[in-house]
């Protein structure tokens, strides 16, 4: 898992309810969280608060996909057909498309209409922050201009357009087009779609808005959210590195991403799966879950472990705060030089103040080797009963010194078809 996995199609069917192509590329667009400052997140955030306030009355939202992209394609080719001038009547009243034309025209009427007087004229009451504000301002000058409430009456008395209606429209609709009203028209509505399709995201998911503080950093009931029935965790820690312990299949690695994906979703300006999210403002991330080999360049499992490592401490080196998870780190070396070097890697991030670094580990050693305050422990509570393992997945303070690595190999019967012989 990289810092662009919780961008992959899971994460963004969480928040995909959109209903064409264009909206749904604007959304994508939403997880780059590259060129995003503090002032862009806090931004979206208080853009995403809006809608999540005023739901009850966005939340209506809605159009036939078929006729939205007919509508789209019909508006958007005229002036290749007609040049920027638009058809004169003569040629409309001789075409032998003209019954395929005006029935074009009654569609664009009937959906513009629909989304004028069923929604946008009560969407555009409602106060959006500034800068979103100049897409509602777009949507609403073209269907305003095009007075789609007066030719809808036509067309629902079950009359066609009549050829200078119709040739009206399609004048009107290629200038707008030759002017780039039309393209700001449905670029403003694929952003429209794109936000309004989060907002609904959050409020099905019963997210949470992050709060970016100086201090702690805390989640409370926080939990992977593609999981089906997932066991909600707290966390809180003060230290800038933590250490996650626990045995075989207690859960650390999911703990990692839930924990990642509450913190990267927070620095998109999205709310998170939690019932409370406090935590800094990062400048640079690493995501260092299911690491392998990059036979591209040549890199083994540990060696691309160590350019991991070296490329976040570049960034923590030259004063940003970094937000990093690792997955058992150095597992790809031998268990003394993972000691070793580990020991060397925790003492070193301890001393990067406001960076948070949190690493997954089976090597139990650690606990005795490094000072108690340069890191903070977590495990995840696991038991024996009736002499099998049982995992709770709940997330408690402290170092487990679990081992089932044994018990789920002869579990599985690998002593008996290894012959019984066992090292």
């Amino acid at each position: 898992m990289t810092e662009k996995a919780y961008t992959d199609k899971e994460i963004i069917a969480l928040f995909d309810y959109t209903n064409n192509a264009g909206a749904q590329a604007f959304l994508k667009g939403l997880f780059d969280r590259s060129r995003l400052t503090y002032e862009d997140v806090v931004a979206r955030q208080q853009l995403l608060r809006t809608f999540a306030e005023h739901w009850s009355v966005l939340e209506k939202f809605s159009y036939q996909r078929y006729d939205f992209e007919e509508v789209y394609q019909f508006t958007t080719t005229l002036k290749n057909h007609y040049g920027e001038e638009g058809p004169d009547r003569i040629t409309l009243m001789l075409s032998k498309d003209k019954h395929r034309i005006k029935g074009g025209c009654a569609q664009v009427v009937l959906l513009l209409d629909r989304l004028y007087t069923l929604y946008f004229q009560q969407a555009s009451q409602i106060k959006f922050p500034p800068a979103f504000q100049v897409c509602i301002d777009r949507i609403m000058a073209l269907l305003n201009g095009m007075e789609v409430e007066q030719l809808a009456v036509q067309v629902k008395r079950g009359t066609t357009l009549s050829i200078n209606d119709t040739l009206h429209l399609l004048k009107w609709l290629v200038k707008r087009d030759t002017v780039g009203e039309m393209f700001a028209f449905w670029q403003s509505m694929f952003e429209y779609e794109a936000y309004w399709s989060v907002a609904k995201g959050i409020r099905l998911g019963n997210f949470v808005f992050p709060v970016f503080t100086t201090g702690a950093f805390l989640l409370e009931d926080f939990y992977h959210p593609t999981l089906k029935q997932p066991v909600r965790n707290n966390f809180t820690a003060g230290n800038e590195v933590v250490l996650l312990t626990g045995p075989n299949m207690s859960g650390k690695s999911t703990v990692l991403k839930a924990v990642s994906i509450c913190v990267l979703l927070a620095h998109l300006g999205f709310a998170v799966p939690a019932s409370k999210c406090e935590i800094p403002f990062y400048e640079a991330f690493l995501i260092a879950v299911n690491v392998t080999d990059d036979i591209k360049s040549g890199y083994s499992h540990f060696m691309q472990e160590i350019i991991n490592l070296k490329n976040i401490l570049q960034q923590a080196t030259e004063g940003k705060r970094c937000f990093a998870v690792f997955d058992e780190l150095f597992c790809g070396t031998n268990i003394d030089d993972a000691i070793d070097i580990t020991c060397t890697a925790v003492k070193g991030l301890a001393n990067f103040k406001g960076s948070f670094f949190m690493i997954s580990t089976h090597l139990y050693q650690l606990d005795e080797l490094l000072p108690q305050d340069c890191f903070a422990a977590y495990q995840l509570e696991a038991m024996m009963e009736a002499g099998m393992p049982r995992y709770t997945y709940v997330l408690k303070k402290g170092w487990s010194q679990l081992k089932f690595g044994k018990l789920l190999f002869e579990k599985e019967g690998l002593h008996q078809l290894l012959g019984g012989i066992i090292e």
